[in-house]
């Protein structure tokens, strides 16, 4: 496992490319366990990505997560060895070796249906959250409304959303750049905001 965390660290392997090299190991007779540390750290961080995350949020930051991923992704890869460990499969090669019947063992019929119902949760959990999400964002007042002009892509967005981060008493931004809308909530002032916008260098036409 920690030939994994060393290999798996500094070289970016997207998920996609991730798994058929986990299978490939496993069929070599690399244990579960490990294979999925290498699925959880190599598609998670790499040398490059390191290096910003330090010049961006620090040694303290970068250090924190590399040593979180790292100790993690060990933990689960030793209990995911235990549970292969019980139900007496020790490697990929005795999964596809061994001759399934007709009747399936108790184990596999129990993890087969917590597999789905993982499965039907997880789709379940993401539709409820984006509708939740869509439907909070729809009821949300908001203190000012803005018509902008000059405003056609995201970094006219992003600028203008950086100068009102500067104004005291604004708590939420949303700019819709396609009809040229900004809008903003908070205690700050309309004069303030709008000011805030021509500083910005676009001009307010109308509230």
């Amino acid at each position: 496992m920690l030939l994994m965390i060393l290999l798996g660290i500094p070289m970016y392997s997207c998920v996609t490319a991730s798994i058929p090299v986990a299978v490939a190991l496993m069929l070599k007779g690399l244990s579960p366990g490990a294979a999925f540390v290498y699925l959880t750290v190599a598609p998670a961080t790499n040398f490059s990505f390191i290096l910003v995350i330090k010049q961006v949020m620090g040694k303290k930051i970068v250090s924190i997560y590399i040593i979180s991923l790292a100790v993690m992704s060990i933990l689960m890869g030793y209990i995911l060895n235990a549970i292969f460990g019980i139900v007496g499969t020790n490697s990929l090669n005795e999964i596809f070796n061994k001759h399934f019947h007709h009747d399936s063992e108790t184990w596999e019929i129990i993890l087969s249906a917590i597999f789905f119902i993982v499965i039907i949760f997880s789709f379940a959990r993401k539709i409820f959250t984006r509708n939740y999400f869509k439907k909070l964002k729809g009821n949300i007042q908001y203190s000012c409304v803005f018509s902008v002009s000059g405003m056609h892509c995201n970094n006219c967005a992003k600028k203008i959303e950086e100068s009102l981060k500067k104004v005291e008493g604004v708590s939420q931004i949303d700019i819709d750049i396609k009809n040229g809308i900004v809008k903003v909530n908070g205690t700050a002032k309309k004069e303030d905001i709008k000011s805030a916008v021509e500083e910005a260098g676009y001009n307010v036409l109308r509230e």
